[in-house]
């Protein structure tokens, strides 16, 4: 799909099942996939040797919050998405786009490419 095709996008997600469903969109769409990873843990040693141009983030992951994974994906700046079905986020994951889950391809798609182009 234009504007996605090439995109390194990282899927941080706790449920595998949703993890998958993530990562057959995201090849769907063109993207290049990063994990997916389940722990902030593996996020953080991963964000140490790659950059993705633009992350998937569920906020319960297997070792507890993403906030880590968020203040690390900030330094880097790289532009992330919190796809989750938890209420209202952390203060350190508030100004961050967020989709419910589930979500759908056309929403998905829609917050990657915003996150790729702001200015579209």
């Amino acid at each position: 799909m234009p504007g996605l095709a090439g995109a390194r996008v990282l899927v941080v997600e706790g449920e595998f099942v949703i993890a998958v469903d993530h990562q057959v969109l995201l090849w769907r769409f063109g993207c290049e996939v990063l994990g997916p990873m389940a722990s902030a843990a593996e996020v953080l040693v991963l964000l140490r040797h790659e950059r993705p141009d633009a992350a998937l983030l569920d906020v319960g992951l297997a070792d507890g919050q993403a906030v880590p994974v968020a203040e690390a994906l900030r330094a880097a700046g790289v532009p992330f998405v919190l796809v989750t079905g938890r209420g209202p986020a952390e203060p350190a994951l508030g100004g961050a786009p967020r989709l419910a889950k589930p979500c759908d391809a056309g929403r998905l798609r829609a917050a990657l490419a915003r996150l790729l182009d702001p200015a579209a």
